[in-house]
């Protein structure tokens, strides 16, 4: 997690989850704001106010909130495939010891040097994820029994004790975002804008269903013709221009060593193949 630092002036600062939500800060995969020139506890009379993430989600509706998932999303090209793939994985209920060790599996995981909550927390705030709290006896911790441990004599402030574990499951926002967000839909978008581009896009993803060095797609179309020209400058479109439009449609990916097409990217080819 990270953690606070000395601030200047229009620096760019970075907090914890924890403390990221206290001070109504953004994470460092929002990459939006400048820091303020003073902190609200600097300021006359000021203090920090915490901030709970609910509270706001209370006031955003469900468009809204696909919205907000999707601009998450699309905000830092290393994180957006550990977020899509926390959708697809918490489709049903998984402990966090399991989310941590699935989002380890992720090559951007460990480039980014982040936190395995860090993604969970993005998603939480956009409610495309959810929390489950469960008591002592893994038992969800329902608005009910809450009521009773106060009725009992349990502070108000004081029912955070109560929960001992939680579980995370995608919900129906996260849901619509995963219809809107596939690497189908974002592939077929592409090629509907750049209906010039389909066959060269189609090729490049075709030869990279095997392992293959960025040099190796440079080499295999070179002096074919195939990737078209730039209208401005009639120079050939370089394979790299492809690459990264097939890389944020989510068809190939970067292991860290070489190119490859994804599981989503094969099953795109079979379904275009067929029709």
């Amino acid at each position: 997690m990270g953690q606070g630092s000395p601030i200047n002036d229009g620096e760019m600062y970075e907090f914890g989850a924890t403390v990221a939500d206290q001070m109504n800060a953004f994470l460092q995969g929002d990459r939006r704001e400048a820091a303020p020139s003073r902190l609200p506890a600097q300021m006359p009379g000021g203090s920090i106010e915490a901030c709970d993430y609910r509270k706001k989600l209370e006031s955003m509706s469900p468009d809204d909130r696909v919205s907000a998932t999707l601009e998450c999303l699309g905000r830092r090209g290393t994180f957006r495939d550990i977020l899509y793939g926390l959708l697809v994985f918490c489709q049903e209920e998984k402990t966090y010891p399991e989310i941590e060790a699935h989002v380890r599996e992720f090559a951007e995981f460990h480039r980014n040097r982040q936190s395995e909550r860090r993604y969970v927390h993005l998603l939480l705030r956009t409610g495309a994820l959810e929390e489950i709290e469960l008591d002592e006896d893994g038992e969800v911790l329902t608005e009910a029994a809450k009521q009773r441990a106060v009725e009992e004599g349990l502070d108000p402030e004081d029912l955070d004790l109560l929960v001992c574990d939680w579980r995370v499951v995608t919900t129906e926002v996260g849901k619509r975002v995963l219809a809107e967000f596939s690497p189908a839909s974002r592939m077929r978008a592409l090629l509907e804008g750049s209906p010039d581009k389909t066959e060269a896009l189609l090729q490049v993803l075709a030869f990279c269903e095997a392992p293959r060095f960025m040099g190796d797609v440079v080499e295999h179309f070179r002096g074919t013709g195939i990737l078209g020209f730039d209208e401005g400058s009639r120079q050939p479109i370089q394979p790299s221009s492809y690459m990264d439009k097939l890389d944020k449609a989510g068809m190939v990916a970067w292991n860290g060593s070489y190119w490859q097409v994804t599981e989503e990217g094969r099953a795109f080819l079979r379904e275009y193949r067929v029709a």
